[in-house]
């Protein structure tokens, strides 16, 4: 097995970036902050044997519950 993302698995990630465009629109009070974006990635094999995956991008006020209801329904561990 690869060190890449692991088969049929589950995988959460938080990207954040800086809020340049924003901040400089605004004044600079956002400047100094980052923007925060959720996602789900579902590594999985299709009924033909082929590795595929799925990436979901998860709303900030209820990603937790999306990613309990994921280990909840697939029975796997979600890797963070």
């Amino acid at each position: 097995m690869s060190s890449a993302s692991p088969r049929k698995g589950l995988l959460y990630e938080k990207a954040a970036k800086p809020r340049y465009a924003a901040g400089l629109l605004s004044g600079g009070p956002l400047l100094f902050t980052k923007s925060k974006k959720h996602y789900l990635t579902v590594d999985y094999i299709d009924a033909a044997g082929a590795p595929r995956y799925a990436i979901f991008h998860l709303d900030k006020s209820n990603f937790q519950e999306a990613l309990d209801r994921a280990e909840s329904e697939t029975g796997k561990k979600v890797e963070r």
